[in-house]
C-alpha cells in the first residue's frame, strides 16, 4: 500500500510539473526584451536571449537583426 502512495504521489507531482513547464513554454512563453541605451551621439542595443525558444522567437529576433543591420547598427554576437 506505501508502495502505491507514493507513486500516486510522485505521479501528481510529475503532472502538475510537466504542465507547469508546458504552459511557461508553450502557451504563455516569457517575452525576451531589447534594451537600448543611449548618449545622444551612440546607441547600444542589447537583444536578449533565449537558448531555449519557439519558432516564433527566433523569427522575430532574425527580423530584428535585419532591421539593425539596414540601419547600420554594428552587431556583436554571442
Amino acid at each position: 500500500m506505501y508502495v502505491y502512495k507514493v507513486s500516486v504521489f510522485l505521479s501528481v507531482i510529475l503532472l502538475l510539473g510537466g504542465g507547469f513547464m508546458y504552459y511557461q513554454n508553450d502557451i504563455h512563453p516569457s517575452k525576451m526584451p531589447l534594451y537600448t541605451l543611449s548618449n545622444g551621439e551612440k546607441t547600444i542595443k542589447f537583444q536578449a536571449m533565449s537558448h531555449i525558444g519557439r519558432k516564433s522567437f527566433y523569427r522575430k529576433v532574425e527580423l530584428d537583426i535585419s532591421r539593425a543591420k539596414t540601419a547600420g547598427y554594428v552587431l556583436f554576437y554571442e
